[in-house]
């Protein structure tokens, strides 16, 4: 009813610029550190996707566990009564020719189907235990499903609401220009079931940084990108190189050869709003 309109936070002036540090590290208490900023007015902040998130998408790689179990159970199951049932088929026969190399349970599940419309004499215990694991591998299946897209869609409210603080406060937003599909891209067939590998891609999933600089991208105008390069590697303070003993895969600390130390997503996000005007930005 108020001819002028009320101010709203996201019509606030905003100025100034800041670095955002885009990554996946977990952190002591079993959270995921996913970006971290630094702005010109010395406001920082940590966007952080909780244990309790995590282990809600976690629960979904247990379901899947289940699912991959009572599959080689099923077919297990099929196997043994093919090898002692008489009068199969030639259908069913041709069908489950290599159904010991099978690994897929959409496959079984629409054999089962097909099984369903062509019905023979002495398949009754047989076709009554496979429709048992059909309906409970679809439950399965939606159960895990629905467990992901809630997942995701606080994730993504998450990142809007990250996006609409950084909107509120300043004009600028400075981020990586990287490639994260490359980056995240399967890794070498020696490398596939490393744990630490598989550990890796697991978190790098869970954070999405893609999808974070896109939320920012679409929500902050001025959004720049900048050459990732020793961004997380030269001091923020000094500009030297590590120290020669650093271990960035294992140390959530940054130090220096001059002997400056600081997390290592501060030092990034320190970088990438240095790199804006070309100068190292100062203690």
């Amino acid at each position: 009813a108020r001819a002028a309109g009320w101010a709203r936070p996201d019509t606030a002036e905003a100025s100034g610029a800041c670095g955002v540090d885009l990554r996946w590290r977990e952190l002591e208490d079993g959270s995921l550190l996913v970006a971290y900023v630094e702005g010109e007015d010395g406001h920082r902040e940590e966007l952080v996707i909780p244990r309790a998130r995590l282990d809600q998408l976690r629960y979904t790689e247990h379901l899947r566990s289940i699912r991959d179990q009572e599959f080689d159970r099923a077919k297990a199951a099929l196997l043994q009564w093919l090898s002692t049932a008489e009068d199969v088929p030639d259908w069913l026969r041709e069908a489950t020719a290599s159904l010991d190399r099978w690994r897929s349970a959409p496959r079984l599940a629409g054999l089962v189907l097909r099984w369903r419309e062509n019905r023979f004499d002495g398949d009754s215990e047989i076709v009554e235990r496979m429709e048992a694991w059909r309906a409970q591998d679809r439950h399965l299946a939606d159960w895990a499903a629905a467990q992901r897209r809630k997942f995701e869609r606080w994730r993504l409210d998450l990142y809007r609401r990250f996006a609409a603080r950084l909107r509120w406060r300043y004009e600028t937003a400075i981020l990586e220009d990287t490639d994260w599909r490359e980056l995240l891209s399967r890794p070498p067939a020696e490398q596939e079931d490393q744990p630490e590998v598989l550990n890796r891609r697991w978190y790098a999933r869970a954070a999405s940084p893609g999808l974070i600089r896109q939320v920012v991208q679409q929500s902050i105008e001025d959004t720049r990108l900048v050459d990732p390069a020793d961004t997380s590697r030269r001091c923020s303070i000094c500009g030297s190189g590590p120290a020669h003993d650093w271990e960035p895969e294992r140390e959530r600390t940054y130090r220096c050869e001059a002997g400056h130390h600081m997390p290592v997503w501060r030092n990034a996000a320190r970088n990438l709003l240095a790199a804006a005007s070309g100068a190292v930005v100062s203690e």
